[in-house]
């Protein structure tokens, strides 16, 4: 009787609370397949993203081998499930794993390399550097901004933090580019009459040649 009651929960509970998403593509007819499998596998997904996080941010140290790929599995997972659902556009499911790639790398491989920036003579950081740790919060989905400080706080990385550290920086900076559209290769695909594919407002196509090919 229970496990009935769980399974009608899961069925029809969850899917009306996922209407409320500011992503849901309700022009898609594809949304309801497969409805109870996908519930089940964005909440073990979900869970993943939370442990990991905090095991991540409780233990920094466990990230310093990883590859980008490594670190961000959980995050893949859960993208996975999302796009499977039918259920919600692009820019939602590139943005919640863009999101998700930010968090475990700032609390992860990111905060050992600022332990290191922190140890240096602040005259001898770039200024962008030392502005970057003076900010209690430098999250930012502004395509320029992740280009241009991500050239600048190169110069220091290289120098002063794991010398492992660098390339995982470089792919993690144009991850970020890739998902959130900015640099052309990756274009959304909006719904409605007729697919049409959308750069991000802030693009940095312009500058697309300059930026460091790849993803992690």
């Amino acid at each position: 009787m229970l496990h009935r009651l769980y399974f009608l929960f899961l069925t029809f509970t969850i899917p009306i609370h996922s209407i409320l998403f500011e992503g849901r593509d309700l022009l898609t007819t594809e949304c309801t397949k497969e409805r109870l499998n996908n519930n089940l596998c964005q909440m073990r997904t979900e869970w993943k993203v939370s442990s990991r996080a905090s095991e991540i941010s409780t233990n920094p140290e466990i990230s310093r081998n990883m590859t980008l790929t490594e670190l961000k599995k959980h995050c893949d997972d859960r993208f996975v499930c999302l796009e499977n659902t039918y259920c919600y556009k692009d820019s939602y499911n590139y943005q919640i794993l863009d999101e998700c790639i930010e968090d475990v790398f700032q609390k992860g491989p990111m905060s050992l390399c600022v332990k290191k920036l922190r140890e240096v003579d602040p005259t001898k950081l770039s200024k962008c550097v030392k502005d970057y740790l003076e900010k209690s919060d430098s999250s930012t989905t502004d395509c320029k901004v992740i280009y241009e400080n991500g050239k600048c706080y190169m110069s220091d990385i290289e120098k002063y933090c794991d010398p492992k550290f660098a390339p995982v920086f470089k792919q993690y900076i144009s991850l970020r580019l890739y998902n959130l559209a900015c640099d052309g290769r990756l274009r959304y695909r909006v719904g409605g009459n007729g697919q049409q594919n959308v750069l991000n407002q802030n693009s940095t196509e312009f500058v697309s040649a300059n930026i460091t090919g790849g993803r992690g």
